[in-house]
């Protein structure tokens, strides 16, 4: 049950951001779902269970968890549960990621209710945990291993065994506390039990965005001290690149040219004017690296050719850096492939025209999207390839408005 609630409530985050909802509106929808779709049957045990442990004595908890009424403990629980599931869904952002998310976390947080049940007595034999069953050590232990397997699907091996271990420690934590409070567990507990574990599962993430952007950090500090080819750089090294963990649009171009160099600002120059006019985003937006990763086929200028023009973007750049920077950059759904360098590394057929690649936009959807450098000399490219205006930019701006959406 657990893990077909999950794909429903990632569903129906996906569903409102195709329609048009933005991240967190989307994620609250989605939690609503879940807690209608379950009667908030958990969410009041949480509740319940918080109030209880205020309780003076044994006696007292059980006496308060059996009031309907809400108090200030269990108000706030269900408040901080509820905002902290909110916040890590619109955290994430991804679709598939949410939904894979919310499948393994469902799975394996009611999984988990299985061992209070098991280890710990019920404290009424009129109560609810009681009326269900009490589960062997052995059924706890099947029921693990199925939703382990589910897990699986979305999370691989050692997310799952991440999941299970938090899981665990959530949920015997919860069912610790209410033994020594209660004297047992109660439906309220094994409530409580399932929200702790669902909501800890669901702050792995969460922490792996942050250990990913800590890396990223690192990662953009040592490419902005690069020297690996400063013996060819006229001007000398410096590294023009941003990213944040967060961006979904990654641009990559050529290199610097000399203004670029001087100010450090990428794109800082009419072909950059003609890039952000291509994709309709405002200055703003573009510089922007919690949404936009800029990231050349070369960070410094290299300098000019014999008979004018700037030359080729370094080739010791690209390998160096752009493996480990594109992998720090969890949520990446869009690349925009400027000019014959950055195409010729990433499509297949190096030496294919970027007249081809270009017309052919679609078949590299929806991972990346071939431009023409916006350089001054693309305009008599413009002017022979009217298409491109009519029908690839509209097409562009549809995409990147979609991408940045939810950014």
């Amino acid at each position: 049950m657990g893990w077909g609630l999950g794909l429903g409530a990632g569903a129906v985050f996906a569903g409102g951001l195709a329609f048009g909802l933005g991240v967190l509106p989307a994620a609250v929808v989605a939690v609503a779902f879940e807690v209608w779709a379950t009667g908030a049957f958990h969410e009041d045990g949480l509740a319940d269970t918080a109030d209880g442990l205020g309780g003076a004595t044994h006696e007292d908890a059980l006496e308060i968890l059996r009031d309907s009424r809400l108090g200030t403990f269990g108000v706030s629980a269900l408040a901080l549960f509820l905002a902290a599931r909110i916040g890590v869904i619109a955290a994430v952002a991804d679709p598939l990621s949410v939904i894979a998310m919310l499948a393994a976390a469902g799975a394996i947080s009611r999984a988990a209710l299985a061992w209070p049940m098991a280890l710990v007595r019920p404290a009424r034999a009129d109560g609810m945990s009681a009326f269900i069953g009490v589960p062997t050590v052995r059924e706890a232990a099947v029921a693990t291993v199925i939703a382990a397997g589910l897990a699986l699907v979305f999370l691989g091996v050692g997310l799952t065994v991440f999941a299970l271990a938090v899981a665990a420690v959530g949920a015997g934590a919860v069912a610790v506390v209410a033994r020594r409070s209660l004297g047992a567990q109660t439906g309220d507990v094994l409530g409580a039990s399932q929200q702790v574990a669902y909501v800890l599962i669901l702050l792995m993430p969460s922490a792996r965005l942050q250990d990913l952007a800590n890396s990223l950090e690192e990662i953009l500090a040592e490419a902005r001290a690069c020297t690996i080819c400063a013996e060819h750089l006229p001007l000398g090294p410096r590294p023009v690149v941003r990213a944040g963990v967060t961006s979904r649009l990654v641009i990559i171009g050529q290199a610097p040219g000399t203004r670029v160099h001087e100010t450090g600002v990428p794109w800082d120059d009419p072909s950059g004017d003609r890039l952000r006019d291509w994709m309709a985003v405002r200055s703003e937006i573009f510089y922007d690296h919690r949404r936009i990763a800029i990231v050349p086929m070369g960070f410094c200028y290299p300098g000019r050719r014999g008979m004018g023009g700037d030359l080729p973007p370094r080739p010791e750049c690209a390998p160096a850096w752009h493996p480990r920077i594109l992998a720090a950059l969890p949520d990446r759904r869009l690349t925009l492939l400027v000019g014959a360098y950055a195409q010729a590394r990433y499509l297949p057929r190096p030496k294919r025209p970027v007249t081809e690649r270009v017309r052919d936009f679609r078949k590299w959807l929806p991972g990346f999207f071939p431009l023409p450098h916006p350089s001054w000399r693309s305009t008599n490219w413009l002017k022979k390839n009217p298409w491109f205006e009519a029908e690839v930019l509209p097409d562009l701006r549809s995409v990147v408005k979609k991408v940045l959406a939810d950014a």
